[in-house]
């Protein structure tokens, strides 16, 4: 199937609709354990070089350059 202007418009309408239906559905408990495993699933996927990486220029944003480790 074609994905036209229309029928994107359609399918993110129906995904956030079902979003707030499963949070409707969901305890903030169930929300929150929910949230910690795809974000688990998400940054397994990536190597621990990435992530370093990634934290390292999270450092510098938040706090200026990160001090040298041993």
């Amino acid at each position: 199937m074609k994905r036209t202007p229309a029928v994107a418009a359609y399918l993110a309408w129906l995904g956030k609709r079902g979003g707030q239906a499963r949070k409707a559905a969901l305890s903030p408990t169930e929300r929150k354990k929910a949230a910690r495993e795809a974000a688990r699933a998400r940054w397994a996927a990536i190597s621990v070089q990435d992530r370093k990486a990634h934290a390292k220029a999270l450092a510098r944003m938040r706090w200026g350059k990160p001090k040298a480790t041993k």
